[in-house]
């Protein structure tokens, strides 16, 4: 079922030194929960079949929001927010 949610986020990066590419892809479950598919992919972001889904696993709406938040901060040049903590 959470595959045939929309997928409201999909970031893919590089592993420095390596020719490794990894995506992953954020499909909203519910308003609390997230469900992220991590998966390898080659230079032009195709998911060849020899390269199987890594994982998939669940974080809530918040933790989302921070990944978000920071990879937007990394993307503008901007400081990326270190802590982790929820709200008190």
């Amino acid at each position: 079922a959470a595959y045939a949610s929309e997928r409201i986020f999909s970031m893919s990066f590089k592993i420095e030194g390596a020719d490794e590419y990894y995506t992953y892809d954020f499909h909203r479950l519910d308003d609390r929960r997230i469900m992220v598919s991590l998966y390898r992919t080659d230079a032009e972001g195709n998911v060849p079949d020899e390269m199987m889904r890594v994982s998939d696993f669940y974080i809530t709406t918040f933790a989302f929001k921070k990944i978000v938040g920071n990879y937007v901060n990394l993307l503008n040049g901007r400081e990326v927010d270190e802590e982790f903590a929820y709200p008190g």
